[in-house]
């Protein structure tokens, strides 16, 4: 993602090499977090297994919760290498 590496000193490297890394596997634990709350919302009216009725209120918490994956998912997005992107997001 970053450019200019070429003319980086070796600390602006080690410390963009660390963001790239740390982006990666947070940007995956995120998109595995955003498909779980993305399949936890249920179409209404529904019973849970306890037999209570699904409120609608419920599946506005799953939004707001799967909001914030996929907002966490873009804030890593741009910190991401060429390679990841073509390997994992491109390539779906």
């Amino acid at each position: 993602m970053f450019s200019h590496k070429d003319c980086m000193t070796n600390a602006q490297l080690e410390l963009t090499l660390f963001a790239e890394q740390e982006a990666e596997k947070d940007y995956l634990f995120c998109r595995e977090q955003y498909e779980k709350a993305k399949a936890a919302r249920v179409p209404l009216p529904h019973t849970n297994e306890r037999g209570t009725s699904v409120l609608a209120g419920a599946n506005s918490n799953i939004s707001a919760i799967k909001d914030y994956w996929e907002h966490r998912m873009s804030l890593n997005f741009h910190l991401l290498s060429d390679e990841f992107k073509k390997k994992h997001i491109y390539n779906k």
